[in-house]
């Protein structure tokens, strides 16, 4: 964006055992810790893991180890350790094993035992081959939700050795998986935290686990909902699942030779109107066709901003495809949707230039130039790779990313935005970002950007950025500033800045920025490019040596973010680690005891780990059984039952579980429950009573958790008992809990996907969208078995009038799935479905991933790049009636990297499709053709073993001795 702000959330006291919210099933603690204390004298665990992790890989490391820890959190590394596996993932996986405590993924260190601590999980995100390694990057699920934010980035190196690591992972914590807020209810909240009732929501609200402890804030972990709202902008945001509160806001978009051999341009007019109000222009007839990567229609050749905007993006897509190799900014040939004579809805409100993840590229007019068009693709680069949240110093690093990438495609001078059409001049000074010219040259003023870390905007007050989301455009400055004294050198804020030059900024910014965590600190930035260089200097990539290590190192240093090291030794100024737990003294508040994670709960500067008195009430810990109240101490407290597991003592807590309810009157004084609610009448509210329904069974061990159902029928066996699943005969999906109404006496009941809300779950409606039909393998469309990678020739039958539409989920990623190489794509291809099914592919948050083109040859197609962290959904809209219906046959499965794409959309304006292989010219493509040598079009396999019956000696209906005889590689799928 070429220029929304989220409330911070609120945290929890600093103890980290006290961050840890209870699951409302647990019994009480007092009872459990008397039973669990000679086993836990006795075992006498490491009183900090963490810091043994850290020991041990300073012991293995052929280097010294960097570390920078916030929040208790290991946010970046560099070392250098021989991998331990057959490949990178193997190896990647073996080591955030073998340190597990480092990255806090360790077994859970608070209230095992007693309450639930969901599983996580590391899937792959992505593989990215950066040249000189390749990265591995994981995100983290708990529970099997996405983690807002979790991301950590290991580097492998072609000689096997693993040297930095990057991100931020959420440690094992107990947590309630069960929303109290239904879907509909976190949508409605979403809408009024944005004052917009009537606001329309995209993409798919659904759960996901948030914790600001990502973003380098206190610790407090959450369920959130994760609703995306339309507005005058799109907005992410994040509902707390059991009390409603709004977590997060984040912006969806930003406001704001084999030359061209992929390019594609799509142009248009917007003549106005804006992507948001029109919904990407879709449908309406608004937008005018202005021109693609071929040229422009006779009416615009001489409109000044359609000229322009059409050399721009050229000249975009060729620096960024000639200097890193990048094939749009997707890195996939993704095609640049783009408008021009954009205008907001509130003229107060204006974007200048904006990329909007879900539709493409927006220009106000006069916003037209080189740099500018730039730096929106740069977003597109981030949205791709590392996903830099948009929102204070993530979002800051994220605009910087795009500024930078302006000026080094425009390299005339440092400034952004200088020679748009409007002709006002310059947005920003890269050079000089509080006191450099911008605006017109006739009248320029001073930027006002800060440029150094002691003038860091903190809030509106401060630089009056209202609605920028923490000062995205503003602190930028402070990153621009850095890299600004990398590419040219000088002295700021008192040191020394050693000169390279802008190619080498360029290629670190555009290597480090990819990898670095959604959620990135400046410090992040500066740790993660310190290691970069220092790896490249190491191995003599793109000419790096020591000296650039030094500069990138005081660069930062020179804007207030890290130490500097002006000797250039390598050795970082003025830091000693006496205890080596990885903050320096001047900044350790116990500087001779380790203590990572640095609780302080008195907040008096003195660390727990080395303060008797943690609380400061001249009560000594050893004898306080309220060290985390402030209580004076007159006596010795001993033997005082804690029920929560706060810390608190009950003798010093009138409301044990701070539910607002007296324990004297609280039916579970253990467990915050402020609507007292009692489902079985037994006396014992439902946050503490391990049987909900008064049936005898447990609630962890209950298939109906609040309907008595002693006898546990499951008919279907999908883990829902008859006497509470709404189709007791077919198999479904068990998502999650409704919040029921306690006041109303309704009991909370399983959660079954119902697409259409007749009151018929999909698993067992025949027509589960509404008036369109769906079955795969000929029965009814059920959640429980979506198309996943690695079908082939599935069946599908699709039928309704016109006007319906669907959404159905896609697996591509996952535990039992290979993990995706670098270059590979997942590719879609349907046989039999016509041209009047409009199908794209979309992600959680709606953005709009590929789109089916027209048939070729009877088949349609389509490939997009995976980011594992995304789940993806395919989206069908019937143009025309499909009654009766049409059987298709889909493939779902992996592309080879570097592959041509021959699924191109013919039509004016784009190059003829690419031919696709067909040796026995049976209309079938080789890579799909179960006989690729003998004609079937067909494609007939009565016993499914991936070999076609035309050329399948072994064409029974059931494995047998013949495939063990021709050893057709059979693979039996059910």
């Amino acid at each position: 964006m070429i220029n929304t702000a989220a409330p911070r959330p609120s945290t929890l006291p600093r103890r980290f055992l006290r961050r840890f919210p209870r699951r409302s099933l647990a019994p009480t603690i007092a009872a459990v810790a008397v039973a669990l204390l000679p086993i836990l004298l006795s075992a006498q665990p490491s009183p900090d893991p963490q810091f043994d992790a850290l020991e041990r890989l300073r012991a293995d490391s052929l280097v010294p180890v960097d570390v920078h820890f916030d929040e208790g959190a290991a946010r970046s590394l560099r070392f250098d350790l021989r991998g331990r596996g057959s490949d990178e993932v193997e190896m990647a996986r073996n080591f955030i094993a073998d340190y597990a405590d480092l990255f806090l993924q360790g077994p859970p260190r608070t209230n095992e035992g007693y309450d639930a601590v969901p599983e996580s999980h590391l899937p792959v995100r992505a593989m990215r081959d950066m040249g000189s390694e390749i990265v591995v990057e994981f995100s983290q699920t708990i529970g099997g939700l996405p983690v807002v934010g979790a991301n950590l980035a290991v580097s492998v190196w072609p000689d096997g050795h693993l040297r930095s690591a990057s991100g931020v992972l959420l440690p094992r914590r107990p947590l309630a998986l069960a929303p109290w807020l239904t879907r509909q209810e976190a949508e409605d909240a979403a809408r009024n935290a944005l004052d917009d009732p009537q606001a329309s929501v995209a993409g798919r609200t659904h759960r996901v686990v948030f914790d600001p402890l990502i973003f380098g804030e206190p610790s407090d972990l959450r369920l959130a909902w994760s609703v995306v709202v339309v507005t005058g902008e799109a907005a992410r945001v994040l509902i707390d699942a059991l009390d409603g509160r709004v977590l997060q806001i984040m912006p969806v978009g930003f406001s704001g030779t084999r030359f061209l051999d992929n390019y594609d341009l799509y142009l248009q007019d917007a003549n106005g109107g804006n992507i948001i109000d029109t919904n990407c222009f879709n449908p309406t007839t608004l937008d005018d066709f202005v021109g693609d990567e071929t040229g422009i229609v006779p009416a615009y050749l001489n409109d000044p901003e359609a000229s322009r905007m059409w050399w721009e993006w050229r000249k975009t897509y060729g620096f960024f495809e000639n200097v890193f190799g990048r094939e749009s900014f997707d890195g996939d040939g993704e095609e640049i949707e783009s408008y021009i004579y954009s205008l907001p809805s509130d003229p107060s409100n204006g974007y200048g230039a904006r990329y909007l993840a879900t539709c493409g590229f927006e220009f106000m007019p006069g916003w037209v130039s080189f740099d500018v068009a730039a730096h929106e693709f740069a977003h597109g680069v981030i949205h791709y790779s590392s996903g830099l949240i948009y929102a204070n110093q993530s979002g800051a690093l994220n605009e910087s990313f795009a500024d930078l990438m302006g000026v080094i495609a425009d390299a005339e001078d440092w400034l952004l935005a200088e020679d748009r059409t409007s002709g006002l001049g310059a947005i920003r000074n890269i050079a000089d970002p509080l006191n450099g010219d911008c605006g017109m040259p006739s009248s320029p003023v001073a930027c006002g950007d800060p440029d150094h870390m002691s003038i860091y905007c903190l809030s509106d007050d401060d630089c009056n950025f209202t609605g920028d989301n923490g000062g995205v455009h503003t602190n930028s400055g402070i990153p621009n500033k850095a890299h600004y004294l990398f590419a040219e050198g000088g002295t700021h804020g008192g040191i020394p800045v050693i000169a390279r030059n802008r190619l080498k900024m360029a290629r670190l910014l555009y290597h480090t920025f990819q990898i670095l965590p959604p959620g990135a600190t400046f410090m992040d930035a500066r740790l993660t490019e310190r290691s970069v260089a220092m790896s490249w200097a190491q191995q003599g990539i793109y000419g790096f040596n020591n000296i650039d290590v030094c500069s990138i190192t005081n660069a930062w240093a020179a804007v207030g973010v890290g130490p500097s090291d002006v000797n250039c030794d390598l050795v970082l100024d003025g830091t000693v680690d006496t205890d080596g737990d990885g903050h320096y003294d001047e900044a350790d508040n116990c500087p001779t005891v380790a203590n990572v994670i640095q609780w302080d709960w008195d907040m008096d500067g003195l660390g727990d780990a080395c303060d008797d008195d943690d609380d400061g009430d001249t009560c000594p810990d050893s004898l306080d059984n309220c060290p985390g109240v402030y209580l004076p101490c007159t006596g010795t407290y001993v033997g005082s039952p804690d029920s929560d597991g706060d810390g608190v003592g009950n003798a010093c807590d009138e409301d044990d579980d701070n539910d607002g309810v007296l324990d004297v009157d609280d039916n579970c004084p253990g467990d915050p429950n402020p609507d007292q609610f009692d489902g079985d009448d037994n006396g014992q509210g439902d946050a503490c009573d391990p049987d909900h329904d008064g049936d005898g069974l447990y609630n962890d061990a209950d298939n109906c958790t609040f309907v008595a159902n002693a006898d546990q029928a499951d008919t279907d066996g999908d883990g829902i008992g008859d006497a509470c699943d709404d189709c007791p005969d077919v198999a479904d999906n068990l998502l999650a809990y409704t919040p029921g109404l306690p006041a109303l006496g309704i009991d909370p009941e399983p959660y079954q996907p119902d697409s259409d809300g007749d009151g018929i779950p999909d698993a067992c409606d025949d027509t589960a969208f509404d008036t369109l039909a769906l079955a795969f393998d000929g029965s009814p469309y059920n959640p429980i078995a979506p198309p996943i990678r690695g079908d082939r020739s599935r069946p599908m039958h699709i039928e309704g009038p016109a006007g319906s539409t669907l959404s159905v989920p896609i697996s591509v990623c996952g535990d039992d799935l290979a993990t995706l190489r670098p270059g590979q794509r997942v590719e879609l291809v349907t046989r039999g479905l016509p041209d009047s099914v409009d199908v794209t592919i979309t992600d959680q948050i709606g953005t709009r991933v590929a789109r089916l083109g027209p048939a070729i040859g009877g088949m349609r197609g389509l490939w997009f790049t995976v980011d594992c962290r995304n789940e993806y959904r395919l989206e069908a809209a019937l143009v025309q009636d499909l009654t009766p219906g049409v059987d298709v046959l889909l493939d779902l499965l992996d592309t080879q990297p570097n592959a041509p794409y021959p699924w191109g959309t013919p039509g004016a304006g784009h190059p003829a499709p690419v031919a696709i292989p067909d040796f026995d010219r049976d209309l079938q493509p080789n890579a799909l053709d179960n006989c690729p040598l003998t004609p079937n079009a067909d494609q007939r396999d009565d016993d499914r073993d991936g070999f076609g019956n035309a050329c399948d000696r072994c064409d029974d209906s059931a494995p047998g001795p013949c495939e063990v005889l021709f050893d057709d590689g059979f693979e039996f799928r059910p």
